[in-house]
This record gives C-alpha cells, structure tokens and sequence, in this order.
C-alpha cells in the first residue's frame, strides 16, 4: 500500500480546526453601510464631530447640509443611503420636501438624530411623532433659558443604562458624559428608553428608541462637543445605533434594463425610428415622415427609481416615458372636465421630457397623448441651467405611489403628485421629425431600476 503525505499548510490546518469544532467559514463582509448625515441650522465642531464616525468601522458617511427649508431632503440619494442622521436645527421645510422625509419610512431607512436635532421643525407635529419627542422652544424666545425649559454647557451628566440588553446600549456601563444637559423636552408615550440621569436639573430620558411604520429610530440628547465625541462610550453608543436602525431586511437591489448588446425585453410602439445597441448605448436614430417612435419595456412596473445617462442632438427632441401604455382599442378619458381620446396603440402615459432646445425643459414632465404639460421647468431656472447640451447627462426619475420627481445631473426638476395611472411600461422617444432626411440620433447608457415597495398604512394627519 502506498502511503500518500500531504503537506500541512496554514489554510489546511485551518480547515481542519474548523472541521473538528464544527466551525464554518466566515461569510463575506457586507457592504459598508451608507449614512448620511444631515447638518445646518447651528454651528458644531466640524472636525472632532466627523473625526467620530471616521472611526467607525464599516460604515461610509457623506454630509448634506441645508441650505434653505429643508433642501436636504431634496438630494436624489436619499433613498439610497441605509441610515439618516440629522444633526440639524432648522424650523422652515416646505411641504414637498416634507413629504420626501416621512417617504424615508416607507422604505426602511434608519433614522438616528442626536442632539440639538429635538429643536428642530416646532410647528410639524409628524416630525415629532418621528423622532419620538420634541424641544419646544418659542421661536421668539430663542436661546432663553427658564426653570421649564433650558440647557446647560458642560456638566458632568451621570449615564445610566436604562436598557442594558438592547442592542443600542447592549455592553455598555454606567459612565459619566462631559457635555450639554437639555430639560423641559417633551418625550412621546412610546418610545423605549435607553439612558437615563439622576442630574437633579437634565430631562429623561436622555435616548430612546422607537420604530416609524419600516424604519427603526433613536434619540440621543448629548453630543454637543468634543469630550462627548471623544468619549469611547458616546462612541460606542453612535456606533450601535447605526448598526441598530439599518433594516434587518435587504433593501431594494438595481437591475439593469438593458443586458448585453441585445433589446430582448423590449418593443417598439408608434413610429419607424431605428432603435439599435452598441457599446452598452440604446441609439435611437430619427427616421423621416414618421410620427413618434418609443422603444418599451415589455414588463410594467409602479413604483420605482429609474436612473439613466443620456445623450440628444441639438435638434432632436426626446424623452422618457414612465407609467406607460399602447391600447389595443380606442381609449377616452375624462380630465378638468373634457374628454381625452388615445387612438389604438398610440403611446399614452407620463414622459419625462428631454428637451435641448432654449426653452430648456429637460426633466419636466408631460403626459405623451394626452393632458401634455404637467410640470414643466418654467419656474425652476437651476433644473434649467443643469441641461448639458452636446454631452452625456444624468437622469433620475422616482415614482412612489402618486409621488413622481426628476433629477436632472443632480439637480432637483420636476415635483409632481399624480395618480391617475400608477403603472405601466418604461419608454425610450425617438421624436417624429416630419421630412427631414438628415438622420438624428439620441443615446442612453447606464440604465437601471430599482423597484420600491408599496407604500404602508400610515398615521399621518
């Protein structure tokens, strides 16, 4: 018999220990975890308040600062990222970008806010209900300090862990925090308190956890400056926050539309435009005497985040159409009272328009056969500036329920509330170009889906 040796190397031995304790091979690492982090509206320490989550592992971070009501939640990234945290202090926020905020919960985004954000938005009770609690100071009376409501700078705050086995708090002990004490804030009936004080004059409790329809929440009242965000436990306590509120569940993935150098998936309804892959574009090629041409998705789809590159001749008009339909029969609708007919297999829905002409509308949206012009780009004039003509430009659509925005090369465009159609195809127009032989082409790249869950039942006013 011939005995065979094996040489032991360290991967072996490795799988041998494995083996014998019944051990299994690490996973691969997840994903880092996308926080954004929303400021503006007071002043802080920049560099030791950012130096804390530098040293947080597996995460990566970016700021968004407001600038004016709430323009933040205007980012088309918001959705994106896996964890919000504000440490913002602001009152004004229109009510689109109100809505983009609680849209937040619908898709599971973890929501931390620390510190002076309990100020913040005193006259929006949903913002309240969020976060669990509210400051509530007179907008007259800033900054006043009285017996009911105030705060005071650097105090030793004794920390008591009110939740020892959740997993916000989950290891940590006792520990004395030098830093701002806040009292007389008010703090809802159902939340979960965390940390507490016997500081005869701080409010309790000092954090709390709540959930928000998908989302997880938590509360954190000190973080005012450097002693607080130096301090390893305040750190450990951001850290287990942020791994606490992002979603158990995996979110959304993108699918690309086009896969290879093939249009399998797609059809092409109305005109004869030519419609061809290469080099990963979709080319659209205009085509004389020949009315509207759309390149569409066989499958439908309702709720979604659609992004895409796109490239347009100077004088050829285009665009994308979302929610979209081609009837087999004769379609009548009624709208502000008077009728609108869609002949058969005309192209009919909502486009986002691409327009390089000086009127500069690339982003508005009209509805293709039918009411035309429901949100054009009059009264925008960033949307309108962010056009590049002659070169390669970024479009992101989002359809959330009746909810529809555009981005145009990051800059918000169209905020449109429309339900009447909720779903339908995805379209890529070649316009018609009546006699014109002279052949015009629009390009697009990079395109990919995410679908979005329905929204869930809600307790909003």
């Amino acid at each position: 018999m011939r005995i065979m040796t094996v040489p032991i190397t360290p991967s072996l031995l490795l799988c041998l220990l494995l083996s014998l304790t019944g051990a299994t091979f690490p996973t691969r690492a997840e994903s880092p975890t996308r926080v954004l982090i929303i400021t503006g509206g007071h002043g802080f320490q920049r560099e030791p308040f950012f130096d804390l989550f530098r040293n947080i592992p597996d995460i990566t971070f970016i700021e968004a600062r407001h600038q004016d009501a709430g323009d933040a939640y205007d980012r088309e990234d918001l959705l994106d990222h896996d964890v919000v945290i504000l440490y913002d202090m602001v009152q004004r926020v229109t009510d689109s970008r109100k809505e983009r905020f609680l849209s937040l919960f619908d898709h599971g985004v973890g929501l931390v806010v620390l510190h002076h954000a309990i100020v913040s938005h005193q006259n929006w009770p949903d913002y309240e209900r969020v976060i669990g609690g509210l400051y509530p100071e007179p907008q007259d009376q800033k900054g006043v300090v009285t017996e009911a409501l105030g705060y005071e700078h650097d105090v030793d705050i004794p920390v008591v862990i009110a939740a020892r086995d959740h997993p916000v708090t989950r290891g940590l002990r006792d520990f004395i925090l030098h830093d701002e004490i806040y009292w007389g804030y008010r703090v809802n009936a159902d939340v979960t308190p965390l940390l507490t004080t016997p500081h005869e004059r701080s409010g309790n409790p000092l954090a709390w956890a709540r959930t928000e329809q998908k989302s997880r929440v938590v509360f954190i009242q000190p973080g005012h400056g450097p002693e607080a965000f130096k301090d390893p436990n305040y750190r450990r306590l951001i850290r287990q926050s942020i791994q606490w509120v992002k979603s158990p569940n995996p979110r959304p993935a993108w699918t690309p539309l086009l896969k290879g150098e093939s249009l399998d998936g797609w059809v092409v309804h109305g005109g004869k435009a030519r419609y061809r892959v290469e080099d990963g574009q979709i080319i659209g090629t205009s085509v004389p005497n020949t009315p509207n041409s759309f390149l569409c998705t066989e499958r439908e789809y309702g709720n979604f985040i659609l992004e895409l590159e796109f490239k347009v001749h100077d004088q050829l008009n285009s665009g994308v159409q979302i929610r979209s339909h081609a009837f087999d029969h004769p379609t009548e609708f009624e709208w502000k009272g008077r009728a609108i007919k869609v002949a058969p297999r005309r192209v009919h829905g909502l486009q986002v328009e691409i327009d390089p002409s000086d009127r500069a509308w690339t982003a508005g949206i009209q509805e293709e056969g039918g009411r035309s012009w429901l949100n054009n780009l009059r009264n925008n004039e960033p949307a309108r500036q962010a056009f590049k003509a002659g070169q390669w430009n970024r479009l992101r659509i989002e359809c959330h329920e009746a909810a529809i925005r555009t981005w145009l090369n990051g800059v918000p465009a169209a905020d449109l509330k429309d339900d009447r159609t909720l779903s339908g195809f995805i379209g890529l127009q070649v316009h018609g170009v009546g006699d014109r032989t002279e052949p015009m082409e629009v390009r697009f790249r990079n395109l990919r889906l995410k679908e979005l869950p329905r929204a869930s039942a809600t307790n909003r006013p």
